[in-house]
């Protein structure tokens, strides 16, 4: 069975001076945005999906070792980073959203974190028929699986 899946995202661009987050998205591995975020935007985009799981990836992609500032005493005084404020699917907000997926970090552990402040990428695993899934993850007690 296809889907379609209507996405908002809420983003807030960390930069100064000229120095924007270069920002990927990708929906199981294909290209939805690559843009620079030049500021805080909410982004929106329609996508016909199969049944079963489907990855989305949010990517900072171009933050280089000059792009924290940091004053005498070490605390950052400017940097570049990309801030997910909200993820909401087909009119659902749940800040669960944002503590369903995980933050691979380049050269790190992964995190569960939605301020993406190394590059890496920010990956939000979901199945579909997705109410099953936000029934599922938000605990709503059980579902008829006809089959």
């Amino acid at each position: 069975m296809i889907t379609n899946l209507c996405f908002s995202l809420d983003l807030e661009s960390i930069h100064y001076d000229d120095k924007y987050p270069e920002l990927v998205i990708t929906l199981d591995d294909v290209l939805l945005v690559h843009d620079y975020l030049n500021c805080n935007k909410t982004l929106k985009f329609d996508v016909m999906l199969n049944t079963g799981t489907h990855t989305l990836n949010i990517e900072l992609a171009n933050k280089g070792r000059t792009d924290t500032k940091v004053d005498n005493t070490g605390k950052i005084i400017a940097d570049k980073a990309i801030y997910i404020k909200s993820v909401t699917i087909e009119g659902y907000a749940l800040s669960d959203f944002l503590h369903q997926a995980t933050y691979y970090p380049a050269g790190r552990d992964s995190i569960k974190s939605n301020y993406l402040g190394w590059n890496g990428v920010w990956k939000l695993n979901f199945d579909t028929p997705i109410f099953s899934w936000i029934h599922k993850t938000q605990n709503m007690g059980w579902i008829y699986n006809a089959g």
